[in-house]
């Protein structure tokens, strides 16, 4: 009798563990989840825009001289809604087209300008590609991060393009849960700015201190 109960488990296991490994390919193949794809937000400026533009500025009013690229956004979020999310999250000043580098030297009006913010949760991912990446229309390697995941670490990779070259580059992060709504997720966002713009948001990156705006 335990004999045929013996023989009768061996060949379950024999037939689970034969199950198991027919479904290990089907595991095996299963593609990995996507990045997120990167989302444009036209940017607004902090102030109302004059009836007309300032004499010395290239552009028309209200217009910051550059769009916001925004990729990643929180679990159950519109992609959308978290970029306009950080839009506001910028400082007023490079938002402000009286105030910002788009009155400086260097600025060309005719060249396509983007700011590119991309929240993820790898340890790595270089910057310095993101400009050449968001100009192709594709998102950057990188798994979306893990906002509401107390023991995450959230990272952001940023760069202030001129059509696919990188004018500047910056990286930050901040560990545990984060929401648009919370204080460290706009100090987040600005810091990133602050490192785009080293010489003051008066001054395009890459001009120096030396190049301010020309009319104060």
């Amino acid at each position: 009798m335990r004999t045929l109960k013996f023989a009768r488990a061996a060949r379950l296991s024999l037939l689970l563990a034969t199950s198991a490994l027919l479904a290990m390919p089907a595991l095996a193949q299963q593609p990995a989840e996507p990045p997120p794809q990167p989302q444009v937000v036209p940017v607004q400026p902090s102030t109302p825009a004059s009836p007309a533009p300032a004499p010395d500025s290239p552009l028309p009013p209200g217009n910051p001289g550059f769009a916001l690229v925004v990729q990643g956004n929180v679990p159950g979020m519109e992609p959308a809604a978290f970029a306009e999310s950080v839009m506001k999250a910028l400082p007023e000043q490079l938002t402000d087209p009286t105030r910002n580098f788009t009155r400086g030297e260097g600025f060309d009006p005719k060249a396509e300008h983007r700011m590119v913010m991309v929240f993820h949760g790898d340890d790595q991912l270089d910057p310095r590609g993101l400009c050449a990446t968001v100009a192709k229309e594709q998102a950057a390697p990188a798994a979306n991060a893990g906002f509401l995941d107390l023991k995450s670490t959230v990272r952001v990779a940023g760069a202030f393009c001129k059509g696919e070259e990188a004018l500047s580059t910056a990286t930050n992060q901040v560990s545990g849960e984060l929401r648009p709504d919370q204080a460290s997720f706009r100090f987040l966002v600005s810091d990133v700015a602050k490192q785009l713009f080293p010489s003051g948001f008066d001054v395009l990156p890459g001009m120096g201190a030396s190049a301010s705006t020309r009319t104060r």
